[in-house]
This record gives structure tokens, sequence and C-alpha cells, in this order.
């Protein structure tokens, strides 16, 4: 699945309206300091002039700490910031930004979908380039205004980013007025999802992104740091034919996922939701607004929440028709996709047809702490492993329910860290089936004695179909991140920044122990809900807002304040006790204890 991407921020310092490179070198009385003072990681500290450019802090920086790789951009006061940005400050402190990190390679990202939408637009003046979702190492690109997409075309395109990063131009971000903003992504570049997305606000001055030199020919809107020049995207993107589009190819991330799923099964589960979005006239963000100032965003709610029951009455009714083989229903997905909503609704619709769910709880069955792995990485117990488990037991325990046998499933005691000394009988007769959800439910080492055509896997994911803008859809991390910090709020009583600090160790678990084991699933449930940022926004802002500069998780908070400015919000009122949200933002009919 895409990283983060998707989550769309600004730097605080791009707000500087840069006509060329060397633009900012003169004096100004607007400075304050003459000198500014910048810490280093090592807590040393450096005097430059005023204004300093963080390029100039860069190459100090590799010299200083003999950093052998690129640096994409630097952490200033917790904001990442380009290195083609001035600063002004008396002091700040720095970090690196290097290329192979997950913040670098992110950058890398961002900035090979500029390169790539600059070509197009100078090769094809009239084709319209919309990046729709994420691939195994790529992009799916599609191209509006042209008859069709062959060879010729992918390689003029891919020559021209090719041409475009051996002239080594600066990347460069400014701001221009409304009304030119408008014009030019209504009228040349023709991006309609983008110029919803600035009516959104309307802001008087728009930020963009452009390359010094040919910044009236193409810009596009900024969202986040791109590298500073074209130059350090060299060797790092390959274009292919791929259905009716472009992929584009990128080096493997920092953690590869190692998901089996090849391309063809990614786009053809994307497309689907892809279909469903054209069918609601709802594509962008700009779409889901204009739901909500025209008071239609009711029905499409409704039609959010038919969509989700029509799929899942699908399912229950896939178990039925192999009810004689089906004794033991598993449910994985990453975190915040929603599965005990699901599982829920799925076992409502599976009482109709007469199938009498018993559920257990994969969470019972850990060792005790002191009996866990430790992580190496880390030092800490490791319960995220499947040896954290008493796999054995569990197997001993789904055997003789399937067999018709009552017994005794532990009870696990969070506080303590140890199994209680009594357990929860429980017996599983001939019109019932077994239903199971957690981070290991599709692989098959968890259920090992279980023979596969006893099972039924489900993996679940919220895979909206959204774009952003043509540039940038909505990342499946972002949706989870946002449900996540809300209910960890909520129901945990977690900070925001102790949900930031999290996840990145969430992410690394579902990496390595959810994504690969996708290819197991007898069916994939898209949990996502198309309206949902408009009401998650009236819960997170809030939250995101508190988080102070001084915090080493501002950057993240900052981009994700960004990303939700360009929703209107939507009241809780208006979304039904039984939906999916409410297993986040509260009000739910179901009972999560």
């Amino acid at each position: 699945m895409e990283e983060d991407q998707n989550i769309c921020g600004e730097s605080a310092f791009s707000a500087l309206s840069v006509q060329g490179e060397d633009e900012l070198r003169r004096p100004s009385v607007h400075f304050l300091t003459s000198t500014i003072t910048v810490e280093f990681p090592d807590q040393s500290q450096h005097i430059f002039p005023c204004p300093l450019k963080c390029n100039d802090i860069a190459l100090a920086l590799k010299k200083h700490l003999n950093i052998k790789t690129e640096i994409y951009a630097l952490l200033v006061n917790n904001l990442i910031t380009s290195l083609s940005e001035f600063i002004s400050f008396p002091s700040v402190k720095v970090k690196p930004i290097l290329k192979e990190s997950v913040e670098g390679h992110a950058i890398m990202r961002r900035s090979l979908v500029f390169l790539m939408g600059m070509a197009v637009h100078l090769e094809y003046p009239e084709a319209t380039m919309t990046v729709e979702h994420s691939l195994r190492s790529g992009y799916m690109c599609e191209m509006q205004g042209v008859e069709n997409v062959d060879e010729t075309m992918v390689k003029k395109i891919q020559h021209r980013m090719q041409t475009l990063v051996l002239e080594d131009l600066p990347i460069l971000t400014r701001y221009v007025p409304y009304e030119t903003a408008i014009d030019f992504f209504e009228n040349v570049v023709k991006r309609p999802y983008t110029v919803s997305l600035i009516t959104a606000n309307n802001d008087p001055a728009v930020p963009v992104d452009y390359c010094d030199g040919i910044g009236d020919k193409y810009f596009d809107l900024h969202h986040r740091t791109l590298v500073s020049r074209t130059n350090a995207l060299k060797g790092l993107f390959k274009l292919e034919c791929f259905k009716q589009g472009i992929k584009l190819l990128y080096p493997p991330e920092p953690y590869d996922i190692g998901l089996e799923f090849n391309d063809e099964t990614l786009s053809a589960l994307y497309q689907e939701y892809n279909n469903w979005g054209r069918i609601t006239n709802t594509r962008c963000v700009g779409d889901l607004n204009r739901h909500v100032n025209e008071n239609t965003i009711k029905y499409f709610m409704a039609l959010n929440h038919a969509l989700h029951d029509q799929k899942i009455v699908k399912i229950a009714l896939d178990i039925y028709s192999r009810k004689d083989k089906v004794k033991l229903i598993l449910a994985a997905g990453p975190s915040s996709s929603g599965k005990t909503t699901f599982a829920k609704k799925l076992s409502i619709q599976l009482e109709i047809l007469g199938i009498k769910p018993v559920t257990i709880s994969v969470d019972n069955y850990y060792k005790a702490n002191k009996d866990c792995p430790i992580d190496p990485e880390t030092g800490n117990y490791d319960f995220e492993c499947i040896e954290a488990l008493r796999v054995d037991l569990l197997n001993d325990h789904l055997e003789a329910l399937i067999r018709g046998e009552e017994v005794m499933t532990p009870i696990f005691d969070f506080q303590k860290g140890e199994p209680r000394t009594v357990g929860r009988k429980i017996k599983c007769e001939a019109n019932q089936v077994l239903v199971m959800e957690g981070i290991h439910c599709l692989n098959d080492t968890l259920t090992n004695k279980i023979p596969n055509e006893n099972k039924f896997k489900i993996f679940l994911a919220p895979l909206t179909q959204l774009n952003f803008d043509e540039m940038n859809f909505i990342s499946n991390n972002t949706t989870r991140l946002l449900r996540r910090m809300v209910r960890d709020y909520n129901y945990r009583g977690h900070s925001v920044t102790s949900t930031l600090k999290m996840w990145p160790g969430v992410m690394k678990a579902e990496h390595k122990y959810i994504f690969p084991f996708m290819k197991n699933a007898d069916v994939i449930f898209n949990s996502s809900l198309d309206y949902e940022y408009s009401v998650l926004k009236v819960y997170a802002k809030p939250l995101l807002s508190a988080v102070p500069p001084s915090s080493e998780y501002y950057n993240a908070a900052r981009e994700l304040l960004a990303f939700l400015r360009y929703f209107h919000a939507i009241p809780a009122q208006s979304i039904p006790s039984d939906s999916l949200i409410r297993e986040f933002i509260g009000g739910s009919f179901f009972d999560y204890d």
C-alpha cells in the first residue's frame, strides 16, 4: 500500500515568493539579524550569515558529519524544508533528511510525480495526467485528452524527463495570485480536481512549485517539500505502458512490504472503486465539498453505506454457499481498517442466513510478557510477532470447537501482562461458525491444524478512490492514521503525539506480518467511506493544532492539518449509528467492549 506521500502539507518557509534562485542573496532590511546560529544533530553550533540557504547548511552538514549519501531536505526546527529555501531566524536546529530514509523516499516519489507532470505537459500540452493509485514500486497514471497511450508516447515523456534531469534545474516554490492559478490549472494544464481544491479555501495567493527558467510554462500546486534540483532524480525512474495508462516506476521503499499481489490485481481492485466514484460523480475532494455545499451530502453518505452493506451481504452469501465446509472465518487488516465493526456487521448478515457466529479473540492467546520474544532492534518485547502467541493452544481449541466440544478459552489481562487464572467457556454448535480477527489471521501458521477448505479469509483496508488533486491520491495510511489518533484520544487516553510516536512501529509490523499474506485472502473488503475525512476533520483538527513547534512530531501534525484544511466539515449528527466510522468517533450502535 502507498505510504504517507499523499498526506499533504506545507513547509513553514515555503511562503517566500522566490522568483529566481539568487533573488534572496541580496541583503534586506526585513532581516532582524545578520547571522544565524545553526545547531547540528551532534549539538555542535555553527554561525552562518543571514539570509541562509538550506543547501548551504546541507553542504556544511555533509562535511562536518562525513555524510556520504545525498541529502534531500532538512528538518529545520522540526519542519521538513526544501534545500532551495532560505531561513532568517536568529537560531535553528537542523537534521538532514537523507535520500535512503523513509522521509527521503517520500520526497523522491513526490518529486518524480512533479517531474513527470511537467514532462507530460511540455510534450503533450493537450493531455491531462492523473495519478490514480500506488502499485508495488510505482504509480498508476492515467492520461486524458489523448487518443491512446503507446510506447512512442511513453518513450517521449521519459526522454523529456531525462532531459529535464540533465539540465539540473532548480525546483522552487512561490505564490501566485488566485486568478493566475485558476486560469492556469483550468485552461492550460486542464486540471479540474486542482481547481476545485483551490476553490475549497479561496486563498488570495496560491503556493506553486516550478522549475527556475521555465516557471512561465509549467507549475504545480505546492503540497509538500520536493528535491531542490532536478538532477537529484537522475536514474531513479522508468516509465512503462500499463493498462490504458502509464506506470511510473521508482526504487523500492526503505522497507519493502513484500507484497505478493501483482500490479494487475492491485489495479483491478482500485479500478472497481474508481468506477464507483465515476458513477456517483465523486472522484476528488472538490466533488465531496460540492456535496457538502449543495446539501446532497446525506444522500452521498447513504450511497457509501449501501455500498458497504452490499459488499458485506455478498461476502455472507459466499460463506453461506460454502457452509458445509467453512468452520472458521478469519479477518485481518492493518490498524484502524475497521475490522471490529466489519465482523459485527458480517455476523448480522450471517444470522439472517441461519448461521450463528461465535467470536474468538486472538488477543486472549498472548503469552505472558516475560515469555515473549525480544525485538533485536529495540530491545523491547515484540508483541507483534506470531511467536508472542500460544499458537498450539489456539489450534487445539479451534479443533475442539469445530468438533462441537466445549473449551475453556483464556482471558488475557493486559494490565498484568499475563493470562488470567480463569477463562471463558465457549462451544460451537452445528449451525454456528467461528469468527476470528487479528493481525496474523491470514498467516496459515496461526491456524496450521485447520484445513484450508474449512477457512474463509477476509482482508480489510480503507482504499479510498478519492483523489486529492490530479497529482495526488489519498493514501490509506493517511486514512488509518486519522482514524487511529481520533480513536486513541477518545477511548484509550492517548495524546496525538503518542499515536504519532507509535505509528512507524505499527506500519513496520503491518509490512512484516499483514501485507505479505494478502495473497491468502478469499475476498478483500474496502472499508473506506469517501466522506469520512470531512467528519474526522472535526475531531482531529483541534488535537493536531495543539502540537507545539518544540515537538518532534510537529511536522507530521502540520502536514495532516494542511491536508484537512481542504475538506469542508460534516457534523457527526448526520452519521448513522451503525456506520463503520462510528468505531472511531463514538456513538456506535455496536458494543466494542
